[in-house]
């Protein structure tokens, strides 16, 4: 789960990022006629993001079944014993009843905590990181990187041209 939540994460990141890109650039992607490329790459990016949240509800579904199964496993483990003592004589027939009502009001808050921690977790990772980013305030420098000084010369173009498909200039 915690890796399957972290790929989740690190889509929505990419996704995000993309959609932001894409919002950002629209007046320029649609100036070049680019609409259909952009338009592929959202699409690919939100497909990525959802085919893992998809796999992620599924195995959470599982994990959750799992848990029910497990807490009807002690129920009926608990009227099998409770049924040995019936016959027995060492029980009477409404205390079992009785245990069994109280052992189902106790085992759905039990199964809910399973649960609860389960997700909890899947999110260990996520939290380490943020945690590891709150407590990194200090900003590291790069020693390969290079100080640059202001630009005082020009930039100029002339005679350009571009297209996408080679026949309709887009400039």
């Amino acid at each position: 789960m915690n890796d399957l939540r972290t790929s989740i994460q690190k889509d929505m990141v990419k996704f995000t990022s993309k959609t932001k890109d894409l919002i950002a650039g629209y007046e320029v992607v649609r100036s070049f006629n680019a609409q259909d490329k952009m338009q592929e790459q959202f699409d690919r990016y939100n497909h990525n993001l959802e085919e893992m949240k998809l796999k992620f509800s599924v195995r959470q579904g599982i994990i959750k079944v799992i848990n029910e199964n497990l807490v009807l496993l002690i129920i009926f483990s608990i009227m099998i014993l409770g049924g040995c003592f019936v016959i027995t004589g060492a029980l009477v027939m409404g205390s079992l009843i009785a245990i069994v009502q109280l052992l189902n009001s106790v085992m759905n808050p039990i199964n809910m905590m399973l649960v609860a921690v389960n997700n909890s977790n899947s999110t260990k990772t996520m939290r380490n990181q943020i945690t590891e980013m709150l407590q990194n305030t200090t900003i590291k420098n790069d020693a390969n990187q290079a100080t640059h000084g202001t630009f005082n010369q020009e930039i100029s173009l002339a005679k350009l041209n571009f297209s996408y498909d080679g026949a309709k200039p887009v400039i």
